[in-house]
């Protein structure tokens, strides 16, 4: 006889409990633990998340939000791997915080990222020697530093001075993000599409808001984006993300959908956070992108459902 309905969802869970806890165990790598998770995350209805990520963070005693790091971090190895025609698991080695390096230096120079991925699973570098590394890189353009103002124009107070250089430095950083996401927005949404900054609302600033319209003047947007450029301490750039969160979230619903778009110098753990939180929120309208060191655009989440509720077209309810 079946098992009623009802009942599956939570023994599926269990035997996923079962699963974390027998690799956890038995010494299993990261990896291991990172395909278990991702497996049941893409296999799990939308109801049975939550109690998914807490099964997952239980068994392998380990935080939700550093099993999704292993997530994000597997599928970015495999990608690079792709991407130069190799085996899809060529670049997957047993130390996570070295392999997460490893990928940083890649992002900033693909050359010297390949050397340190080979040198990694081939256990020939250490983290230590993989972070020297990292830290001997020049920053991407969009964290050069900012060039002085001349000298007649300098503010007369330290202080100005530098709330200066970090706003010019900022729309640097915005710049950089909208460069890349240009030919992106066209590629996806069809020739003439392109970044348009957003009206202003009672509710919402138009600073890093964004929506990607059409050409013609009576074109209704075809979605929404928010750039975040989180360059500050992770513990506290997390958490401002997961306070501004929840309020993006009734932003989204305007749009048919809505794309979270983060700059290269994001913690990776703000990044991971913002790859998991839809899925637990429900929002299938919602998708993430970062754009990378070297110009391009990762899709992270792909939206896969309409706005809930779907306010689209009622825009103005939000006021000028």
């Amino acid at each position: 006889m079946a098992e009623p309905a009802s009942l599956t969802p939570g023994k599926k869970i269990e035997d996923f409990r079962r699963q974390m806890r027998a690799a956890r165990d038995g010494g299993q790598p990261w990896f291991a633990l990172g395909d278990l998770f991702a497996e049941a995350l893409a296999t799990a209805a939308d109801a049975d998340l939550v109690d998914l990520r807490t099964a997952a963070s239980e068994a392998a005693r380990l935080s939700p939000g550093v099993l999704r790091r292993y997530v994000v971090l597997l599928d970015r190895l495999r990608a690079i791997a792709e991407a130069n025609g190799l085996a899809r698991d060529e670049f997957v080695s047993r130390v996570f915080n070295a392999a997460e390096v490893a990928a940083r230096i890649y992002d900033l120079d693909p050359e010297q990222g390949m050397t340190a991925l080979r040198d990694l699973k081939a256990g020939a570098v250490t983290l230590a020697e993989l972070r020297r590394r990292l830290a001997e890189l020049p920053p991407p353009v969009e964290l050069q530093p900012v060039d002085p103002e001349p000298k007649e124009e300098q503010p007369t107070t330290k202080s100005v001075a530098r709330g200066l250089a970090v706003i010019r430095s900022r729309e640097l950083k915005a710049g950089f993000m909208l460069k890349a996401l240009a030919p992106w927005a066209e590629g996806r949404w069809g020739a003439g599409s392109s970044l348009r900054r957003r009206p202003p609302t009672r509710h919402y600033t138009s600073h890093q808001g964004f929506e990607i319209r059409g050409t013609g003047a009576a074109d209704r947007p075809r979605a929404g984006l928010e750039l975040f450029i989180l360059d500050g301490p992770e513990e506290s750039e997390l958490r401002y993300f997961e306070r501004a969160f929840p309020s993006y979230l009734v932003l989204a619903t305007f749009y048919p959908a809505f794309f979270f778009a983060f700059s290269p110098s994001t913690p990776d753990a703000s990044v991971a956070r913002a790859v998991e939180l839809p899925g637990l929120f429900g929002a299938g309208s919602v998708g993430v992108v970062r754009v990378t060191a070297a110009g391009t655009v990762e899709t992270l989440v792909e939206p896969d459902g309409p706005p809930v509720p779907d306010r689209i077209g009622r825009f103005d309810v939000l006021g000028s």
